[in-house]
């Protein structure tokens, strides 16, 4: 079957939309971009609009109307500011009562007879034991004072104090006597004992006037040998020593 022939002849696209008609419409909508840009580009700065109408706040006072409508109770029950009231009904004011005596007071009456009563029975039923003074005291007599161990020792030796007490010694050097008019006071030095038992150091803990005793005791309490242990030890070493007199003659009798 045959189309029927149309009224109109047929047009070739190209006639339609040509590339000068497309680059037409291509500088049309960018000159149309730019004109926009030129009109809304540089807006003017906005004027402040005039404050009209600002409100203001004040103090309510108590007795302004306004404040009276926010009381729910102001149509319930009659209040002071209502015009009714003033010619229908008005507030009563309460007045206190009279002050009435019905009868004199009545204080209550003093136990005079029974005051002390029960610090009397305490007293009657609880007696004290009685105190003998003694006013002739015993004669007591003063105790023998108990001598001293090593106060006059007749030679000189050693008295180990402390950790290292009830440690074996292993050697213990001899102490000379010392040529000296006076008896000495034990010289007291701490010693410090290594894990093989020799004295690391040795300090007089009380000072002694004589150089050469301080200097004998802390050399004879150096040469100390003490049995091996594991760990250090600290110790005193008492040196009594036992003195000669050099001059007889100047040591006087008791």
């Amino acid at each position: 079957m045959k189309e029927a022939p149309s009224d109109f002849p047929p047009v070739a696209p190209e006639r339609i939309l040509g590339p000068g008609r497309l680059l037409w419409l291509i500088m049309l909508a960018l000159a149309a971009h730019v004109g926009v840009l030129l009109l809304i580009g540089s807006p003017k700065p906005a004027t402040p609009r005039p404050h009209k109408a600002v409100p203001q706040l004040r103090l309510a006072n108590a007795n302004d109307e306004l404040i009276a409508l926010n009381d729910p109770t102001l149509f319930a029950r009659p209040h002071a500011g209502n015009p009714a009231t003033a010619f229908w009904q008005q507030i009563p004011t309460p007045e206190p009562p009279p002050f009435y005596q019905p009868e004199p007071p009545r204080f209550l009456t003093l136990a005079t007879n029974t005051l002390g009563a029960a610090l009397r029975h305490f007293v009657q039923t609880n007696a004290s034991p009685r105190l003998t003074l003694q006013f002739h005291t015993a004669i007591v007599p003063d105790p023998v004072p108990t001598p001293l161990i090593n106060d006059q020792p007749t030679n000189s030796l050693f008295e180990i104090h402390g950790e290292l007490a009830n440690r074996l010694r292993l050697y213990t050097p001899e102490l000379p006597e010392l040529p000296f008019n006076d008896v000495l006071p034990p010289a007291k030095v701490q010693v410090l004992v290594d894990a093989d038992g020799y004295v690391l150091s040795a300090i007089l803990l009380e000072p002694i006037p004589q150089e050469n005793v301080a200097q004998q005791s802390l050399a004879a309490a150096r040469e100390l040998r003490f049995a091996p242990a594991s760990q250090l030890m600290l110790g005193e070493v008492w040196i009594c020593w036992h003195t000669v007199a050099t001059n007889p003659a100047t040591i006087s009798p008791p």
